[in-house]
């Protein structure tokens, strides 16, 4: 991703990329909303095909809301009224303490809203208490996300991915008066928390899910992502209804270089020397973990791995699966199916879920076949963290930085100079021989060129 010492806030100013808590506290959490929105639309809308719009400061008076499809339809192309998901979403950021289960149980309750709008003698009618829009509504779950962390007696509560929501078997403490344990127990389960997504951390995600499912090029990376955020700044202020659709975000997608389906960066793709053993291992076992350091190339070689699959005949659908339970469950559904991984023990330190990864992954790979397939990727320092053993081990192929010979990677700096223009490319054409010296992977090229174009 493209390298950079900040980020603009929503108005247009730099702001820090710490965690600090300079400035006035209400912008940030302003800017915070504007990125979390453009973090839960590209999941929810472009990566995951779930929804066609977001609602910015919809009528219920929280920050967002989306129609949510029943996922494993969506990856069978069946459409259903029936089990879509009314996804209330409230934003709180946060420069004080982690969250105890009585603030939370304030917000939950409405009495944080009730305390700041006392002695109002005018405005807007209160908003509804979100747990009791839970029990108006059975179709609605609330998604909490905050860059704070949670004090213990909330972590039954935490997703363990956007929309993982957990099954803790009551509410939060301090909201469970007057209701029997069965009621409890049902509204506990449409209850999640996504605690600790920092500025830094949504900024990482969303040019992720630029990069892999908006095929942006890497240089414009920074350039969508301001648009967006005045997209829904706009949102904010009343326009269009504050409603976000997938067209709109397409649209901003293509304005930069990207496309849903546009392949550029597959068209740029140089495979490394391993790709073939790779290739063959997903057709003969049905199951490869890619693994390597950060920057040579593993996610963009497993994306086009799927993309091969995707266009070949019968074509495998990719599975969008949150934990490995629902991995199981793909494995007994109609197919081709593509299981496809990213990072799931973790980008950057082993997830909370990386143990059960590292458990269940050898029983559900023998389960594997012709028509259900696993892709995954990882880093492999988080992979040995998370101590797999022989069995997961055998399924490993890495791409290391001396997969690529200097020809190669002189194959991607010239496939990514073609994509600059006027003195960012006389300088990349002058620099060239002295780059290619000093570089070894695929990312530390692309960053370079990269930063030329800023």
């Amino acid at each position: 991703m493209p390298p950079s010492s900040g980020t603009k806030s929503a108005g247009g100013t730099l702001r820090p990329e710490s965690g600090g808590t300079a400035g006035n506290p209400s912008y940030a959490a302003y800017d915070y909303q504007i990125d979390v929105t453009i973090w839960i639309a590209l999941e929810i809308m472009l990566a995951k095909g779930l929804s066609n719009e977001v609602e910015i400061e919809p009528p219920s008076h929280e920050d967002a809301e989306a129609t949510l499809k029943d996922p494993n339809l969506v990856s069978l192309g069946v459409s259903t009224a029936t089990r879509d998901t009314r996804l209330i979403m409230q934003i709180k950021s946060r420069t004080t303490s982690p969250w105890t289960s009585k603030a939370f149980a304030d917000v939950l309750l409405g009495k944080e809203a009730a305390t700041k709008s006392k002695g109002k003698a005018r405005g807007p009618a209160p908003r509804v208490r979100p747990l009791d829009m839970l029990v108006a509504d059975p179709t609605a779950k609330y998604l909490f996300i905050t860059n704070e962390g949670l004090e213990s007696g909330l972590r039954l509560h935490q997703n363990i991915a956007l929309l993982s929501f957990p099954d803790p078997g009551d509410l939060p403490p301090y909201c469970r008066n007057a209701r029997t344990a069965a009621e409890k127990a049902a509204l506990g389960k449409r209850i999640g928390i996504c605690d600790t997504i920092t500025m830094e951390m949504l900024e990482s995600r969303i040019f992720k899910l630029l990069d892999r499912h908006g095929n942006v090029p890497p240089q414009k990376l920074l350039k969508c992502l301001e648009d967006m955020r005045d997209a829904v700044r706009k949102r904010l202020g009343g326009e269009h209804g504050g409603r976000w659709t997938m067209a709109n975000l397409l649209a901003n997608i293509i304005d930069n270089g990207g496309s849903r389906l546009a392949h550029r960066r597959h068209d740029q793709f140089v495979p490394p020397r391993s790709f073939l053993s790779i290739e063959q291992a997903l057709r003969d076992t049905h199951a490869v973990i890619i693994v390597g350091p950060s920057g040579t190339g593993k996610s963009l070689a497993a994306d086009v791995l799927a993309a091969k699959l995707a266009r070949q005949s019968p074509a495998f659908l990719e599975r969008p699966v949150l934990d490995a339970g629902e991995a199981n469950s793909a494995l007994t559904d109609p197919g081709p199916l593509l299981i496809y991984l990213r990072d799931p023990w973790g980008d950057s330190a082993p997830s909370i879920e990386a143990a059960r990864w590292t458990s269940k992954l050898p029983g559900l790979f023998r389960m594997a076949d012709n028509a259900h397939k696993f892709l995954i990727t990882t880093r492999y320092d988080i992979f040995k963290r998370s101590e797999p053993g022989e069995a997961l081990e055998s399924y490993t192929i890495a791409i290391e930085p001396e997969d690529y010979t200097a020809d190669q990677r002189a194959l991607i700096y010239d496939n990514h100079v073609g994509d600059l223009s006027g003195h960012a490319h006389a300088l990349a054409l002058a620099h060239r021989d002295v780059v290619l010296g000093r570089v070894r992977r695929p990312y530390e090229i692309e960053r370079f060129l990269a930063a030329l174009d800023l």
